[in-house]
């Protein structure tokens, strides 16, 4: 098999063909990662970052229905659980964006005798 198909669970019909890729382009892709993150997103501050990730929410519950019905398609679920994971998910996007700066300051650890600072930065593409 040179791929596979996403299938609806529920009626049997093939929704779709998508190939494999080789282990090479695997590799390409996570080096093109890697890159960008560190020419790029590694710079920029968190809330630039958030900025730029905080309009996918806003997609995201504008074509909820849309991708509720590809969701429930491609896995047999009813429709309005998966516009409640496509709203959970919009939700938790503007939460992380509006409280990154917060969540990933710096925290000073203060043990018995030493003073530690544990930085709360991104360290690569994995």
């Amino acid at each position: 098999m040179t791929g596979f198909h996403s299938v609806n669970p529920y009626t049997g019909e093939v929704l779709g063909h998508y190939p494999f890729i080789s282990d090479q382009e695997i590799s390409n892709k996570i080096a093109e990662g890697q890159k960008v993150y560190y020419t790029y997103w590694k710079k920029l501050s968190v809330n630039k970052r958030s900025k730029l990730i905080k309009p996918i929410s806003g997609y995201l519950r504008e074509n909820k229905f849309v991708l509720g019905e590809l969701i429930s398609r491609e896995m047999g679920k009813p429709v309005r659980e998966s516009v409640s994971e496509i709203e959970k998910v919009a939700w938790m996007i503007d939460f992380h964006c509006d409280n990154a700066s917060k969540c990933l300051k710096d925290k000073k650890l203060k043990p018995d005798i030493l003073h530690h600072i544990f930085p709360l930065s991104p360290l690569e593409v994995f």
